[in-house]
This record gives C-alpha cells, sequence and structure tokens, in this order.
C-alpha cells in the first residue's frame, strides 16, 4: 500500500495512522493487522477497518489500492 490510512479497531474505537503505527501500538505484526481488513477476521484482539472520508475510499478502490475490505467512511 502506497499510502498512509487511518485504521480503527472496531471494538475499542482505537484510531490510528497507519496500519503500521496500529501493529506498533498492539504489539502484533502489520501483516496480521493488513489481513484482518481484507478478511475482516481478528486481529490484536479486534476486527479493523480504514476510516476517512467516503470519496477516499472510491479513489482508493479505484486505483486497486482497496478491494473487498470492511470499510467505515465519514
Amino acid at each position: 500500500m502506497s499510502k498512509k490510512m487511518v485504521v480503527e479497531c472496531i471494538e475499542t474505537g482505537e484510531q490510528f495512522p497507519s496500519i503500521v503505527e496500529a501493529a506498533r501500538a498492539k504489539g502484533c505484526s502489520a501483516p496480521n493487522i493488513s489481513k484482518a481488513l481484507q478478511k475482516g477476521t481478528i486481529a490484536a484482539g479486534g476486527h479493523w477497518r480504514y476510516k476517512f472520508p467516503k470519496s477516499e475510499v472510491m479513489k482508493a478502490h479505484k486505483a486497486g489500492i482497496i478491494g473487498s475490505m470492511i470499510v467505515c467512511c465519514v
């Protein structure tokens, strides 16, 4: 992924500026959180979603940055 995107743990509401920052804070690997974002599975004790404006979701999807992931639009 070429650009940092805010991610949120659904259960706790904690937000992080990137997958890497979330992984550091939660003590797990970035690929685990990335996989949870893509498949809707649990990583670091929670479910994860991208959190950014709907217009950015559409741009990222069209650019192939995100596929069928859980996304929260604000």
